[in-house]
C-alpha cells in the first residue's frame, strides 16, 4: 500500500462512519477537544446512478475543520485516532460548510441545518441568511451587457466592489471569465460588421480579459 501523501493546511474535510469505532472516538474528540468545526451526519443520501441507483448509501459523516495556522494532516490524524487519508485539504471552507445540508444541490436529499454541529455551525448560518445569490449574479451579468464597448477583467472587479458584490464575481471564478469574454468577443463581431472589413480574430485578443484559453470564443458559437 502506498503511503499516505502528507501535507500542511489550515483546513480539512474528512468523511467518517458511524459503524468505525475509531470515527465515532473522533467525532466525540472533535466535540470535545476545542476544534473549530462543523459536521452533520448524513444517513439519507442516495446513489444517482449505477446499479445502486435509488438504493440507500452508507450513513457517513461529513466534516469540515479550520485551524488558525497550517498544521500536518498527520498530527490532526494521530490527535483523532484515524487514518491520515481521511483527511483532505479544503479549498473552500464556505462551500463545504454549505454542503453539509446540500444547500445548491437540489437533486440531493437537504438536511436541516439544525442537524449541523460544531462551532463552525455559526458560519453557515451566516451563509444561509445571505440574501438571494442569483440575483446577485443576474446584477453581474447586467454589469458586462450594459457596458457598451469591450469590458477588462480589472474594470468588472472595480465595478463588482462598486456595487458590493465583489465575492460572488470572486465565487464565479472561470464563468466569469467566460463571460467577460463572451461580451468581448460580440463587441468584436459589431465592429467587424459595422466596418465591413473582415478583421483578424487574433488581433482582437487584446481586448479579451483572458488569453491563456485558445477557446476563447463562447460556447454556442458557431
Amino acid at each position: 500500500m502506498a503511503d499516505t501523501q502528507k501535507f500542511r493546511d489550515r483546513k480539512f474535510c474528512a468523511v467518517l462512519y458511524p459503524e468505525d469505532e475509531t470515527h465515532v472516538a473522533a467525532i466525540e474528540k472533535l466535540k470535545s477537544g476545542g476544534y473549530n468545526f462543523a459536521a452533520i451526519l448524513h444517513d439519507k443520501d442516495v446513489y444517482e446512478d449505477g446499479e445502486h441507483k435509488g438504493e440507500t448509501k452508507k450513513s457517513h459523516w461529513h466534516v469540515v475543520v479550520r485551524f488558525k495556522n497550517a498544521v500536518w494532516n498527520t498530527a490532526i490524524a494521530k490527535e483523532l485516532g484515524i487514518q491520515p487519508n481521511y483527511l483532505e485539504a479544503c479549498a473552500n471552507v464556505d462551500s463545504a460548510l454549505l454542503y453539509l445540508v446540500h444547500f445548491g444541490n437540489e437533486d440531493k436529499f437537504q438536511y436541516e441545518y439544525e442537524a449541523v454541529f460544531g462551532p463552525l455551525r455559526v458560519r453557515l448560518s451566516t451563509l444561509l441568511a445571505e440574501p438571494d445569490e442569483g440575483a446577485r449574479v443576474l446584477n453581474l451579468v447586467d454589469i458586462v451587457d450594459n457596458t457598451p464597448g469591450p469590458i477588462g477583467y480589472s474594470e468588472l472587479i472595480k465595478k463588482a466592489v462598486a456595487a458590493g458584490i465583489y465575492a460572488d464575481l470572486r465565487r464565479m471564478g472561470s464563468i466569469a471569465v467566460r463571460l467577460v469574454n463572451e461580451h468581448n468577443y460580440e463587441c468584436y463581431r459589431e465592429l467587424q460588421h459595422n466596418s465591413g472589413v473582415s478583421q483578424d480574430f487574433e488581433n482582437f485578443r487584446g481586448f479579451l480579459a483572458f488569453t491563456g484559453d485558445r477557446d476563447i470564443r463562447p460556447l454556442d458559437d458557431d
